[in-house]
């Protein structure tokens, strides 16, 4: 998977430096990202490359749509997660509650 994100890399520093290849640059920059989520599974990472993006094209719409996209992505995750960790311990304590009546009902 290295080898990919390089040739990512590389295709982004040329198309930067190569001004007949900038209309390719949010393209390159969006599927980078997605290859680093699919590959790391860090929301971090992908982030970042849409940020590097964003600095090299600052008014470019798609870059900017996707960076809010994955922000809502992240928070959406998070609050999934803090559900499921609830419920998870709500069920901890039920279980408890139900030996210690178990107990007592001895």
């Amino acid at each position: 998977m290295k080898s990919a994100c390089g040739i990512y890399k590389e295709a982004i520093e040329m198309a930067v430096a190569e001004e007949n290849l900038q209309h390719a640059l949010p393209n390159l920059y969006v599927h980078f990202s997605h290859l680093k989520y699919m590959s790391t599974n860090n929301m971090d990472a992908t982030r970042d490359i849409l940020v590097d993006g964003i600095k090299n094209l600052p008014q470019n719409k798609q870059l900017l749509e996707l960076e809010k996209a994955k922000k809502k992505e992240v928070a959406f995750i998070v609050t999934f997660a803090k559900q499921e960790q609830e419920i998870a311990e709500l069920k901890i304590g039920y279980s408890k509650v139900d030996i210690l009546c178990s107990e007592s009902g001895k």
